[in-house]
């Protein structure tokens, strides 16, 4: 799927597969499930070793997968992921193998490297470019070793800086590198620690941020299968979250949500977003961005939601603090007081 310079399209692989139901088949089976009942809209099938014959299935019509016996769920994808420990990327590969799906018929999106691939052939360590935005080697950047205690003040630990790659330069600053959902570096914004607000943040390898989900590619999983998602203006409410234990966020990188993050987000089709701007944005512009995320259709629904702090009790007002910014508990209460679903 990825080699050879060329990618392929995430959802065009669903699509494929939902128009063939027996493709799900043969990726159960690779599993080693037993017991496996087709009926009209999903997959059914017992635990490894299970006897409740009912126990799991997959949904026909969007790879859903959900666990009764264990309280689990996610999709197709990574139900391969986790009984294979794989990547995403790996196990996305493995579906494609396994269910013989020919890649002469899919939209082939070609990597291409910049001056005709002069610069691949010099230095391997140079960026290429897919799509429309560049792929970047690592190597561009510090060892992940490198870790700052800065972030610890603001309730991001040590742990999740290294999960997500965050690393410190010794130009006193704080890298965040930028990943997509398949784990490419795609980008690099710096956090300067002495710099003033206005300047405190510039890329140190440029990026589209309206492409991207920061942190949908280590919380993925999480997720699909908690069924809930965060959604924050910037990258360290992620590393925020995950230091609470709640790995079911993301950012936008700012306070409006693009089309395509509208169509990713979407394409997750999880039943409950809550949109966790920052204080000061406008209720108005909130509620607007949130009409982006609803879903309303014969296959699924879901259920949209702010937090607006509209008394300022837990958020100072001009503060412009993130809802994540002030600790776990207040982050709980204002989840539980302080969220506001739309009709």
């Amino acid at each position: 799927m990825f080699g050879g310079g060329f990618i392929y399209d995430l959802k065009e692989i669903e699509s494929r597969i939902i128009s063939s139901p027996d493709k799900i088949l043969k990726v159960l089976e690779y599993l080693n499930y037993d017991n496996i009942r087709e009926k009209d809209t999903y997959f059914q099938f017992p635990n490894h070793n299970g006897d409740n014959m009912s126990a799991c299935s997959i949904y026909k019509n969007t790879l859903a997968y959900i666990n009764f016996s264990h309280n689990k769920q996610g999709n197709l994808f990574t139900l391969v992921k986790e009984e294979k420990g794989f990547s995403l990327k790996g196990a996305i590969s493995k579906i494609i193998e396994i269910t013989e799906i020919d890649d002469k018929d899919l939209t082939r999106k070609k990597i291409k490297y910049p001056f005709g691939g002069f610069y691949k052939k010099l230095n391997k360590k140079k960026s290429v470019i897919k799509d429309d935005y560049k792929i970047y080697d690592e190597d561009l950047l510090p060892p992940s070793t490198n870790l700052s205690t800065y972030w610890l003040k603001d309730c991001v630990s040590l742990l999740s800086m290294e999960k997500f790659g965050v690393r410190y330069s010794f130009n006193n600053e704080i890298l965040i590198p930028i990943y997509d959902l398949f784990d490419n570096l795609i980008g690099c914004k710096v956090r300067k620690i002495d710099a003033d607000s206005n300047n405190r943040f510039y890329s140190l390898l440029g990026y589209s941020k309206t492409r991207v989900l920061y942190g949908l590619n280590v919380n993925y999983s999480d997720i699909l299968n908690k069924n809930i998602l965060f959604i924050f203006e910037s990258e360290k409410s992620v590393l925020q979250c995950d230091s609470y234990g709640m790995n079911c966020a993301v950012a936008i990188g700012g306070h409006n949500i693009s089309n395509i993050q509208s169509d990713m987000i979407k394409g997750l089709r999880i039943d409950k977003i809550i949109v966790a701007f920052d204080e000061g944005i406008p209720e108005e512009e909130i509620i607007y961005n949130c009409n982006k995320l609803k879903l309303n259709n014969l296959i699924v629904k879901n259920k949209v939601g702010y937090i607006f702090d509209n008394d300022n009790e837990f958020l100072e007002k001009g503060s412009k603090d993130s809802p994540s910014d002030l600790g776990k508990d207040k982050f709980l209460k204002l989840m539980k007081n302080k969220t506001v679903w739309l009709e």
